[in-house]
């Protein structure tokens, strides 16, 4: 989990502990509230005039209507 913390990749990590399939190491780690954080940090402002984002995907609208 500290490998990862500091920003390492994890293939890297993969590679460095040996394992010979990502999903081994996905399993061991979890991602903490402020790894969450620094990613949702790290994406673009959304721009515009708008406060919201115009979803056009009907499929998708029912569905989350549905929830």
């Amino acid at each position: 989990m500290h490998l990862l913390q500091s920003g390492n990749d994890i293939n890297t990590i993969r590679c460095w502990l040996g394992h010979s399939d990502v999903a081994t190491t996905n399993r061991y780690a979890e991602i903490d509230l402020e790894m969450k954080q620094r990613a949702l940090d790290s994406m673009p402002a959304i721009s515009g005039s708008n406060d919201h984002i115009i979803i056009k995907d009907e499929p998708l609208l029912s569905w989350l209507e549905s929830l």
